[in-house]
C-alpha cells in the first residue's frame, strides 16, 4: 500500500513547528509586495491628511502653521539686508495712544483725528517728497459737523505730487457683499482705491497671506499694498487676469500672496532710535520705520531728520490704538495692522524688482508627490540596510528635507509642507521596522525548529546566540566524535524497494538524533547510512566523552526497540557499530563563501571513523579509543552496559598500534516484551 503524498516521507515542504520555509525568490517578492503596501498605504492616508482642502483642525496644515512661524522668524533673522532695502522705500506713520496724552509735547486733540489733521499730514508728506501716500484708514462717510475738513482734505489728496491712495472695506449685509469705499468727495481727488483685508488663518488665527484683488460685481480691488506699489511707480496698466492669478505691466501675483514678513522683534541689530530737539522719536525698531502722526501734524515733515525718512518712500498712515484695536497675529507675533501693511508691500516691492520672490505655497499635487518619494525613500532604506544604518539613514532623510524645506523658503520664497512628510518618514520606518522584527523573528523562530533537527536544544539556542561562530574558520577545541554505521546496509537495499528502505532509514537516523540531543549533542551529518555527532562542540561540556559514551549506549537501547517495531511490520532488522573518538580537534565552519559546511576536522575524527569500520572485525558494537576512556565517567554508565579490556588494533592509517576499549551492552535489558503490539500504528511509515 503505497503512502499518501502528506505523509511520506520525501515530502518537499519543510514544514517545522507549523512554519513553512519559504523559497528565497518567493520570500523576497512577498517582502517587497509587503513594503509596497506600506509605501500605499501610508502615502494615501498621510497625502490626504495633508491635503489644504480639508476643513481646519483636520488635516496637518494647523501643525504646518506652527512651523511656517518657525520659518518666517528664521528668515526674517536671515534677511537683514532685506529689512535694510525695506527700510529705504517705506515708512509708517503711526496715529498711537501716545498721540492723546496731554503729557506730549506734539499732543493733538481726539480721538477721533479729525480730518483737517489728515490733510494736514497729507500735505506736508507730499511737499517733503514722499513717493505715494496710502491711508490704511477707511473715510466711509462724510463729517456731518465739519464739512471744511473733508474739503481739505480732498483737496491735499488732489493737489500735485505724489499718488494718494485710499483704504477700502469689503461689508456684509444680509448675505450681500458691498464695498465700504472713501466717500465721493475723496474718490474723485485720487482715484487709487485698495482693500485692507487680511484674512486670518492657522491654528493661531494669524495672519500670514493677502487676496490679491477682490471682485464685487464688475469692479476689481486690488490689496492695498498692490495699489500702493501701483501707485508708487506710477502704473496706470489695469490688473488683468491671468491663468495663475494677475499681472498689471511688470508686476505679476497669484491670486493670493504670502506676506514675507520682515519683523522679527529682535531688538539687538535696531537702528538707533533718533531723537529731536523738540523731544520727538522716530522709531526704527526692526522694520518699518514708524513716525509719529502727531508730530508731523505740527510741523516736523519740515525736518531735516523727518524729511529724510519720507522722501522718494512710501508713506503708509495707520491708527494703531487700543480703541482701534487693528492688531493681528502674525508668523512673527502680533502686530498692528498698518505694520502688516507695510510687510506686505516690502514683499510686493522686492518681487517686482526681483530681490525677493514673493513666498507661494506648492501646489498640492507637488506636496503630495514630494510626501509619496519620501516614503518610498525611507522604506527602501529603512528595509534594505542593517538596523543601525537604516535608522540613521531615516534621520538624514528627515533632517535633509528640514534642511532643504528651510532653504527653499527662506531663500526662493517656496513653502513645502512639512508635518506630513515628517509623519510619513516617521510611520514608514516604524511600520518597516516592525515588519522587520516580526519577520525575522518569524525567520528566527523556522531557523530554531530547523536546528532542532540536528542539534539539542542547548546548541540551537548557542548557534542562534553566536551567530559569528557560523563564518568560515574555526578554533581548537577538545571533544569528542561519535560515528554509527548501519551493519550490511548494501544487502539491505537489493532486498527491498527504496521507499522502504527510505522510511526504514528515516526511522532510524530520527530515533538516532532523538538520542544524541538527549545528551547535548550535534548531529553533524548523514552519510548514507552513516551518523556522526559531535559533543562538546560548539557548545563547551566537561564531560563530553562521558556524554558520547552514554549516547552510544543507548543507541543500541533505542535500536532494540526499533528492531522489535520493524519484525513485528515485517521489516528487516539492522545491526550497527558506533566509535568513539576523543582529542583535539578543529571546530567550525568549513569550504567556501558559496558552500559551507559546520564540521569538526582531527585525528580524533579520523580514529572514531575508523573505529566504527573496526567493530566489524573484531565482533563488537562500540569502540571507544583511549582517550575516550580516558576522559569518560565509567560509574555514569547504567548497570546493564560496561567497558570491556583493551585491545591492540592496528588502525588504517596509524603506524603503531592503538589501544581501544570494546563497550558491551546487555540486550535482554532493553527490549520490552510486547513493544512490537503497542507500537504497531507506525507501520504505516514502512509500506511494501
Amino acid at each position: 500500500m503505497a503512502s499518501s503524498p502528506s505523509s511520506s516521507p520525501l515530502s518537499s515542504v519543510p514544514n517545522v513547528g507549523g512554519l513553512v520555509l519559504p523559497s528565497s525568490t518567493g520570500s523576497r517578492r512577498r517582502r517587497w509586495l509587503r513594503l509596497g503596501l506600506i509605501w500605499a498605504f501610508l502615502s494615501l492616508i498621510c497625502g490626504f491628511l495633508d491635503w489644504r482642502g480639508l476643513q481646519q483642525g483636520v488635516g496637518f496644515s494647523s501643525f504646518d502653521a506652527y512651523f511656517y512661524e518657525m520659518q518666517m522668524k528664521s528668515s526674517a533673522s536671515r534677511n537683514k539686508d532685506l529689512r535694510t532695502k525695506a527700510r529705504q522705500q517705506i515708512v509708517v506713520v503711526s496715529i498711537s495712544d501716545n498721540s492723546f496724552i496731554p503729557d506730549n509735547p506734539d499732543y493733538i486733540a481726539g480721538p477721533p483725528v479729525s480730518r483737517s489733521a489728515y490733510a494736514s499730514v497729507l500735505h506736508d508728506l507730499k511737499m517733503a517728497g514722499a513717493r505715494a501716500v496710502v491711508f490704511d484708514i477707511v473715510f466711509k462717510v462724510p463729517s456731518q459737523d465739519n464739512v471744511q475738513a473733508d474739503n481739505e482734505l480732498a483737496k491735499a489728496a488732489k493737489q500735485p505730487g505724489p499718488p494718494t491712495v485710499w483704504g477700502c472695506l469689503l461689508e456684509n449685509e444680509d448675505l450681500q457683499t458691498s464695498l465700504a469705499m472713501p466717500f465721493d468727495r475723496l474718490i474723485k481727488a485720487s482715484p487709487q482705491v485698495g482693500h485692507i483685508l487680511s484674512p486670518q488663518d492657522g491654528a493661531n488665527a494669524s495672519v500670514r497671506r493677502i487676496p490679491t484683488v477682490y471682485q464685487v460685481g464688475n469692479r476689481v480691488i486690488p490689496a492695498l499694498s498692490v495699489a500702493a506699489v501701483l501707485a508708487a511707480n506710477k502704473q496706470s496698466a489695469p490688473l488683468v487676469r491671468t491663468a495663475t492669478g494677475w499681472r498689471s505691466g511688470s508686476l505679476t501675483l497669484p491670486d493670493t500672496f504670502n506676506i514675507q514678513f520682515l519683523s522679527n522683534g529682535d531688538d539687538s541689530d535696531n537702528d538707533n532710535i533718533q531723537s529731536l530737539s523738540n523731544g520727538d522719536d522716530i522709531t526704527t525698531v526692526d522694520f518699518p520705520t514708524v513716525l509719529p502722526f502727531e508730530a508731523l501734524v505740527h510741523g516736523a515733515a519740515q525736518n531735516p531728520i523727518y524729511a529724510q525718512n519720507i522722501k522718494d518712500k512710501i508713506v503708509i498712515i495707520g491708527d494703531e490704538t487700543k480703541l482701534n484695536n487693528d492688531f493681528r497675529n502674525t508668523p512673527v507675533g502680533v502686530l498692528p495692522g498698518v505694520e502688516i501693511q507695510a510687510n506686505a508691500i516690502a514683499s510686493v516691492l522686492m518681487a517686482q524688482s526681483g530681490i525677493h520672490p514673493l513666498a507661494w505655497d506648492v501646489p498640492s499635487w507637488v506636496a503630495f508627490f514630494l510626501l509619496t518619494l519620501l516614503c518610498g525613500l525611507t522604506v527602501f532604506v529603512a528595509g534594505r540596510l542593517s538596523p543601525i544604518r537604516a535608522a540613521l539613514s531615516v534621520v538624514a532623510i528627515a533632517l535633509t528635507y528640514l534642511l532643504a524645506e528651510a532653504i527653499a523658503f527662506i531663500d526662493y520664497g517656496l513653502i513645502l509642507h512639512t508635518t506630513g512628510p515628517i509623519v510619513v518618514i516617521t510611520l514608514a520606518a516604524l511600520l518597516v521596522f516592525m515588519e522587520r522584527g516580526v519577520w525575522e523573528e518569524r525567520e528566527k523562530l523556522y531557523v530554531r525548529s530547523l536546528l532542532g533537527r540536528y542539534v539539542s536544544p542547548s546548541v540551537a539556542d548557542f548557534i542562534l546566540r553566536h551567530p559569528e561562530r557560523c563564518a568560515l574558520g574555526g578554533e581548537e577545541v577538545n571533544a569528542t566524535v561519535l560515528f554509527a554505521d548501519i551493519r550490511g546496509f548494501t544487502a539491505l537495499t537489493e532486498r527491498f524497494p527504496p521507499r522502504v528502505t527510505l522510511g526504514l532509514l528515516n526511522d532510524y537516523f530520527q530515533a538516532m538524533s532523538e538520542v544524541v540531543f538527549a545528551h547535548d549533542g550535534m548531529v553533524d551529518k548523514f552519510m548514507g547510512d552513516a551518523i556522526m555527532a559531535i559533543f562538546g562542540a560548539p557548545v563547551g561540556t566537561k564531560d563530553h566523552a562521558t556524554r558520547a559514551l552514554s549516547a552510544a549506549i543507548e543507541m543500541i537501547e533505542r535500536i532494540e526497540e526499533l528492531q522489535a517495531r520493524w519484525q513485528h511490520n515485517g521489516l528487516p532488522t539492522i545491526r550497527i557499530g558506533i566509535g568513539l573518538g576523543t582529542g583535539s580537534m578543529i571546530v567550525g565552519n568549513m569550504g567556501s563563501d558559496a558552500r559551507a559546511d559546520f564540521s569538526v576536522i582531527g585525528d580524533a575524527v579520523n580514529l572514531a571513523a575508523r573505529l566504527q569500520e573496526l567493530n566489524k572485525e573484531l565482533g563488537t558494537t562500540i569502540l571507544m579509543s583511549s582517550a575516550t576512556r580516558t576522559a569518560c565517567d565509567e560509574d555514569a554508565l547504567p548497570d546493564w552496559a560496561w567497558i570491556e579490556d583493551s585491545r591492540r588494533v592496528q588502525v588504517r592509517g596509524h603506524t603503531n598500534e592503538d589501544e581501544v576499549f570494546p563497550v558491551q551492552v546487555n540486550p535482554i535489558r532493553v527490549v520490552p516484551a510486547d513493544y512490537p503490539t503497542s507500537q504497531k500504528s507506525d507501520a504505516s511509515h514502512f509500506p511494501i
